[in-house]
């Protein structure tokens, strides 16, 4: 397997993973939460998914945003953090060490997607 298919098929599979994790939890939450009348759920359980996967994917997307751009400015001064950029760009993000950053985001992303199809498929319900 390919090092770009790699990166992709293990960031979808995390994705899945969570957004599996997330439908599994949700009606346990909501089980718990009608025992007591003032704390029902004015959403229905699959909305409640929807939201959780959303909330995970941007959250990711925010996250391996932010690692990406600290990672490009940790240089002092704006010439040498455009230096940086410039170089570790040219680079790749293989050799440059951004790879992890780029990975969270795009677990981010496949959240998103997820989310996307979802929406789709359950907005009928």
């Amino acid at each position: 397997m390919s090092g770009r298919t790699h990166f992709w098929v293990t960031a979808l599979a995390a994705a899945a993973v969570v957004a599996g994790g997330t439908a599994a939890g949700v009606p346990l939450l909501v089980s718990l939460e009608l025992r007591d009348p003032a704390l029902v759920w004015l959403l229905p359980a699959h909305e409640i998914w929807l939201l959780a996967v959303f909330t995970e994917g941007a959250l990711a997307v925010l996250l391996g945003g932010a690692a990406l751009g600290g990672w490009l400015v940790r240089a002092p001064g704006v010439r040498d953090a455009l230096e940086a950029r410039a170089g570790g760009l040219r680079a790749g993000p293989e050799e440059s060490g951004a790879r992890p950053a780029l990975w969270v985001a795009a677990v981010g992303g496949c959240l998103l997607g997820i989310y996307l199809v979802g929406w789709l498929l359950l907005r009928e319900l």
